[in-house]
């Protein structure tokens, strides 16, 4: 009975202990994991674990406690009492700089960060491109740094959504197991910890792996939204595009064809009403086509027509109304007109490649020689369809309307005709659409062009001229036009495409290389500055 009572008492009260302390023995090493990378590198590490962290009885310890070889190190403080650490793994963060392509350290490298960065001029710059070996002789910006008043230029003809683009650094996290100490060539002399530290490391690694897969997925879209001023589609240019049809399309747009019709979004500014009425309104010129064109302009890429200007009413209030139904019915945009003022002051809102873009037209136009006052004979009211004209009520249908997750436009008919520059009107109410949300200020009336101007982290450009318009060879400057296409990613403004075209009576066509019109557009703009 006494051995039964000794017996009885070692098992349930000396044993458990004796286990305890021998499991808990402060020679088994404590599984570790060792970190590796320069400063910039394990900022993202920090960051990464913070989110994810490492598994459970796995001490990390970074490079700088390293004393002696890699598989035992001495531990940094707060050890909880543990003499040695048995480094099972390896995890080193490697940044490459955006100079070179880089491909990953090992077949166990995960990508962690791609952030793509531009050669950048002004925007009054001629250069839209520059070769890689001369890429270090410009500034080279992160794409989320750029701003206005500058430009980014594509690299080798390649721009950041090309998948060959070549100026990206990347941020690698590489796992190595050390002396074969993978979890798949387990030995029955390892701990039961270490085994486990193994296991769960190797999971962790792999959870990382899916989490930062979209890493490489590329930096995405670029939104290209293309503008050119004044349309007058009278003197021939519809009966040759509504008779000929494809083959009146190349007659009329030559090579600006291909551009027009490769942007995402594409806007003009149709000065005159779309309508078979024939009662005019009494001014100096009155301008009206047939519904039957618009389809063409369609083909040729229009997406958008802004009509707040001082023709679409040329035709009195039945021709305006008549234009607002030959636009929807072709699927052809506008905003800024309508038949009551809740329907002109809302903005046409559309998604491109996962982007909502939003528009709206204001008039701005002052009153004409001949007596044509828009704003008291054109303007949206209760009881008169119409446009709307500048104001409070546009400046705050902008801020009720942006943001700062959209690309937000507004598009203005204003300023004086014949100046190569614009007046401080214009230039009040257009900066004033900008700190009101617009990103971009597209406008027209002079019949010339005018520069650009970066206002506030936004971009003016004060006149895109003509564009169709025949008859105008007597006046100077009224043939030079302008394709501006603007390359918006992540809602920014990034890439910035002036095409600067010749107008030659009914036919329109780029400018041959090292012609006029580019630099005198881009000194008007230098000067803005």
């Amino acid at each position: 009975m006494k051995l039964k009572a000794a017996l009885t008492l070692f098992l349930f009260l000396i044993l458990p202990p004796l286990l305890l302390i021998y499991s808990y023995s402060p020679m088994d090493p404590r599984p570790a994991v060792l970190i590796k990378g320069e400063t910039v590198s394990l900022d993202l590490w920090t960051s990464l674990v913070q989110e994810n962290p490492l598994p459970d009885g796995i001490t990390l310890i970074n490079i700088t406690h390293i004393n002696g070889s890699d598989s035992k190190a001495e531990p940094s403080s707060g050890n909880n009492g543990h003499d040695s650490l048995e480094v099972v793994a390896h995890i080193r963060i490697s940044h490459h700089t955006a100079q070179a392509p880089v491909e990953p350290p090992s077949a166990n490298s995960l990508l962690l960060k791609e952030e793509y960065y531009v050669p950048v001029v002004p925007l009054w710059n001629p250069r839209n491109n520059i070769e890689l070996s001369q890429a270090k002789e410009l500034p080279l910006l992160p794409v989320d740094e750029v701003s206005l008043p500058q430009k980014a230029l594509a690299v080798n003809g390649l721009r950041i959504d090309s998948p060959e683009y070549p100026l990206i650094a990347r941020t690698f996290m590489e796992l190595t197991w050390i002396r074969n100490a993978d979890p798949e060539l387990k030995t029955a002399s390892e701990a039961p910890a270490v085994l486990q530290a193994k296991e769960s490391l190797r999971r962790w690694f792999d959870r990382i792996s899916e989490l930062t897969a979209s890493a490489a997925s590329g930096a995405g879209h670029i939104v290209w939204i293309g503008a050119v001023g004044d349309m007058m589609l009278q003197r021939g240019v519809q009966d040759v595009l509504i008779r000929n049809g494809t083959e009146g399309l190349h007659t009329i747009f030559q090579d600006t064809l291909p551009i027009l019709q490769q942007q995402d979004l594409l806007i003009g500014n149709l000065e005159g009403a779309v309508t078979r009425h024939s009662v005019a309104t009494p001014k100096s010129y009155n301008f009206r086509f047939s519904p039957q064109v618009l389809p063409w302009l369609r083909e040729a890429g229009f997406d958008y027509l802004s009509i707040t200007n001082n023709h679409s009413y040329d035709y009195g209030s039945k021709g305006f109304l008549d234009t607002l139904h030959h636009l929807r019915e072709s699927g052809l945009h506008t905003s800024g007109a309508g038949k009551t003022p809740q329907e002109a002051y809302t903005p046409t809102e559309l998604s491109i490649k996962g982007t909502t873009i939003s528009i709206l037209s204001a008039a701005a136009y002052p009153q004409e020689k001949n007596g044509f006052d828009g704003r008291s004979q054109a303007q949206v009211t209760d009881d008169r369809p119409g446009t709307i004209f500048s104001g409070p009520r546009v400046l705050e249908t902008l801020r009720r309307t942006s943001s700062p997750d959209n690309i937000d436009i507004m598009v203005a008919h204003g300023g004086e005709e014949w100046h190569s520059s614009p007046s401080e009107e214009q230039r009040q109410f257009y900066r004033a659409g900008i700190d009101a949300g617009a990103d971009i200020v597209f406008a027209h009336h002079p019949h010339v062009l005018q520069g650009m101007e970066a206002y506030r982290g936004g971009l003016i450009a004060y006149s895109l001229g003509n564009f169709i318009f025949p008859g105008m060879y007597e006046i100077p400057y009224a043939e030079e036009s302008l394709i501006l296409s603007a390359g918006f990613y992540g809602g920014r403004l990034l890439y910035l495409l002036p095409y600067p075209v010749n107008i030659n009576h009914r036919v329109i066509s780029l400018d041959q290389p090292g012609g006029p019109i580019l630099p005198r557009f881009l000194e008007l703009t230098r000067r803005l500055h």
